[in-house]
C-alpha cells in the first residue's frame, strides 16, 4: 500500500523579507524613536502636524513592526497600527486633493505589512484580504499622480499587493487565481526594471524574487515539478545577487529558495538531496533567529525522517516545530504538525491516537478554508479508515478528497485520494471498481512522475550548479586583475 507523505507545506516567500534583527536592533530603533523631534513646525498661524517627524515616527514604526515580524506577531501588529493612527489623524485636509502623498504610502505600507501578519501568522485570510485590498486603493490613486517619485513608489505598492494576494489564493488552494496575480505582479515590476534608480532595481529584483517563488509553489503543490524547480531555481539566482548587497535579506530569499527546492527533491523521493536542501535553509533560518522559518524546516526534516520509516526521529522533528508555531499561533502550520503527528501515530498503529490528531487539523483547516488541508486530513482519515475495515467510511472520505483535489488542481492529492479508493473498492470486494480507480492511480502518478520529468529536474539541477561555478571562476578572475593591478 502507498504510503502517505506527511503535509509538507512549501514556505510561501513574501516580498518584504521579516529578518528577526534582535534585541540590539530594537533597541536602537527605540532610541531613534526617542529622539525624533517635531524640528521644522509649521508657522503658528496653520495648524498643521509636523510632516517630517511624523513621517519618520512611521517609518520607524513599520521597522521596528518588521523586527516583531517573526518573533511577536502581535507586537508587530501594535506598532502597524501605530502608524495607521499617525497617518490617518494627520492628513490634513487644505492640502491638495485634502491627502499628503507621504502620509499615504506609509499607511497604505502599514496596510501592507498587517496584509502579511494576518495570512503569514494569523491565517486569517478574509482580514489579510481586505488590508490588501484597501491598500491597493490608495496606491492606484497614488500612481496617477505626475511626480514620478510618487508614482513608481505607487506601482511597487501595487505589484506587492498582488503578490499578498497570490499567496493569500495559494493558502486558500485557489491556484489558477494565485497564478493570475503573481504573473499581474511579475509584469509590473519587470515595467520597473528600467528605472535608473538603484533603490527601486534592488526593490523590483526582491519583487521578481518573490513572484518566481510563488508561481514555483502553486506548481509544486499542483505536482508539476520541473515548471516548479525552473522557477525558484530563477528566483534562487536573483537571492544570491542579493546576498552581497544586503546579507539579512539575501539570506532570508536563499533560506526559503533552499527550503522549496528541498519539497522538489522529497516528492521526487530523492531524499539525501532533500535533506542537505532543508538543512542549508535550516542553518540561515537560525542565522536570522526566524522561528517560522525554523518551525517549517524542522517539519520537513521530519518528513524526510519519517519516509525513511525513523519514526521517533520524525516525531521530535515535528513536535519541535509544533511548539514554536503554537507559540506564534500560526494556525495554519499548527494544522499541519496535528496532520504529521498523526500520521506518526497510524504508522505506529495507535489509531485513537491518529485520529485525535487528524480532526484536530481537519478543524482547524475547515475554520481557515484551507482546501489544501481539508483534502489531506480527508485523504488520512480513508487510510485510517481503511486500516480499520472500515471501507465504506473509507470511501466517503476519499471522495471528499478527491472533489477537492480536482477542483484546486492538486494532482499529488488527487493521486493518493485514487489510491485510497482503489484499496477500499479491493477491501470490499467490488473488484471492477476497484481496477478502475487503480488505473486512474497509475495514470495521475505517470503525469507527475514521467521519465522525462524526473530527466528535467535532474538537468536543471545540474545546469544550475554549472552556471554557479562558472560566475565563481568569473568572480574570482576578477578579485586576482584587482589585486594584480593594485
Amino acid at each position: 500500500m502507498l504510503l502517505f507523505k506527511p503535509n509538507i507545506f512549501p514556505i510561501i516567500f513574501i516580498l518584504s523579507f521579516f529578518t528577526a534583527f534582535g534585541q540590539s536592533k530594537t533597541d536602537s530603533l527605540f532610541n531613534v524613536l526617542t529622539n525624533t523631534k517635531h524640528a521644522c513646525p509649521e508657522p503658528p498661524e496653520v495648524s498643521l502636524p509636523n510632516y517630517r517627524g511624523d513621517t519618520v515616527k512611521a517609518r520607524l514604526y513599520i521597522e521596528i513592526g518588521d523586527v516583531y515580524q517573526n518573533t511577536n506577531p502581535d507586537s508587530a501588529i501594535y506598532f502597524y497600527n501605530k502608524v495607521l493612527d499617525l497617518t490617518k489623524s494627520q492628513i490634513p485636509p487644505c492640502l491638495p486633493a485634502g491627502r499628503n502623498p507621504k502620509f499615504q504610502i506609509l499607511h497604505a505600507q502599514a496596510l501592507q505589512q498587517l496584509c502579511r501578519v494576518q495570512y503569514n501568522y494569523k491565517s486569517d485570510y478574509n482580514k489579510a484580504l481586505g488590508y490588501s485590498n484597501n491598500a491597493l486603493k490608495i496606491f492606484t490613486e497614488l500612481s496617477k499622480v505626475t511626480d514620478l517619485k510618487i508614482s513608481d513608489e505607487a506601482l511597487k505598492g501595487i505589484a506587492s499587493c498582488y503578490t499578498n494576494t497570490g499567496n493569500i489564493y495559494t493558502y486558500q488552494g485557489n491556484y489558477s487565481q494565485a497564478l493570475e496575480y503573481f504573473q499581474k505582479s511579475l509584469k509590473l515590476y519587470e515595467g520597473l526594471g528600467a528605472s535608473p534608480c538603484k533603490a527601486i532595481a534592488r526593490t523590483v529584483k526582491i519583487g521578481m524574487s518573490s513572484c518566481y517563488t510563488g508561481i514555483g509553489n502553486v506548481h509544486n503543490l499542483q505536482g508539476k515539478y520541473p515548471q516548479a524547480i525552473e522557477y525558484y531555481q530563477k528566483s534562487l539566482k536573483i537571492e544570491e545577487e542579493l546576498v552581497t548587497l544586503s546579507e539579512a535579506e539575501g539570506k532570508t530569499g536563499m533560506s526559503s529558495c533552499y527550503n522549496n527546492i528541498g519539497i522538489i527533491h522529497f516528492n521526487q523521493g530523492n531524499y539525501p538531496q532533500s535533506i542537505e536542501y532543508f538543512q542549508k535553509s535550516l542553518k540561515l533560518y537560525t542565522e536570522l533567529s526566524d522561528k517560522q522559518g525554523m518551525a517549517g524546516q524542522y517539519n520537513n526534516i521530519g518528513s524526510v525522517y519519517w519516509a525513511q520509516r525513523n519514526y521517533p526521529q520524525a516525531l521530535e522533528y515535528f513536535q519541535k516545530s509544533l511548539k514554536i508555531l503554537e507559540e506564534l499561533g500560526d494556525k495554519k502550520g499548527m494544522s499541519s504538525c496535528f496532520t504529521n503527528i498523526g500520521v506518526i501515530h497510524k504508522e505506529h498503529g495507535d489509531y485513537t491516537q491518529a485520529l485525535e490528531y487528524f480532526q484536530k487539523s481537519l478543524l482547524i483547516a475547515e475554520g481557515l478554508g484551507d482546501r489544501k488541508g481539508i483534502a489531506i486530513n480527508n485523504i488520512n482519515m480513508a487510510e485510517l479508515n481503511i486500516k480499520l475495515k472500515n471501507y465504506a467510511k473509507a470511501i466517503e472520505f476519499a471522495k471528499k478528497s478527491l472533489q477537492i483535489s480536482k477542483d484546486i488542481g492538486a494532482l499529488p492529492d488527487e493521486n493518493n485520494s485514487y489510491n485510497c479508493l482503489k484499496e477500499a473498492c479491493t477491501g470490499l470486494g467490488d473488484y471492477k471498481k476497484a481496477v478502475e480507480y487503480a488505473n486512474l492511480f497509475i495514470a495521475t502518478k505517470d503525469s507527475m512522475f514521467k521519465e522525462e520529468k524526473t530527466k528535467a529536474i535532474a538537468e536543471m539541477e545540474t545546469k544550475y550548479q554549472a552556471e554557479k561555478k562558472e560566475n565563481e571562476i568569473i568572480l574570482l578572475k576578477k578579485d586576482n586583475e584587482i589585486k594584480i593591478i593594485r
